[in-house]
């Protein structure tokens, strides 16, 4: 007697179809691409939404850096400038007349460098006075 091996049942499956098949993974393609670019722009409008708040944080801090920056500046320049010495205005001087023209003068002022920290104006009547 021949001993039988006993046979693999092989389970029946029917014909798979190309076409069939290929709508079915193009269509869960699609969904899958939906969702994703869902997902993407999401994420990209809280990616601006989270960018101009850091901006509109950045802004106030630039501002008020600017401002102190800016004080600190003025405050330099004051303390360089009385360093320095002020500057006064001791005279101001204004164009001849028609009278002092006439009169042969070429200016108002005279300064005698011998003598600091004095001008002499030439008045119209020719007289000098000291300032």
């Amino acid at each position: 007697m021949v001993a039988r091996t006993p046979q693999k049942h092989k389970k029946m499956v029917a014909p798979i179809n190309p076409v069939l098949l290929r709508e079915t993974v193009k269509k869960n393609l699609k969904k899958e691409h939906t969702v994703l670019s869902d997902q993407v722009k999401l994420t990209t409008d809280s990616f601006h939404v989270l960018q101009v708040q850091l901006l509109i944080g950045n802004e106030y801090e630039l501002i008020k850096k600017y401002l102190e920056e800016s004080s600190e500046r003025k405050r330099l320049y004051n303390e360089v400038i009385e360093l320095k010495g002020n500057i006064r205005v001791l005279c101001r001087c204004r164009p001849l007349n028609q009278n002092e023209i006439t009169n042969g003068s070429t200016s108002i002022l005279d300064f005698d460098s011998s003598q600091h920290n004095e001008l002499q104006v030439i008045c119209s009547d020719s007289s000098k006075n000291t300032i």
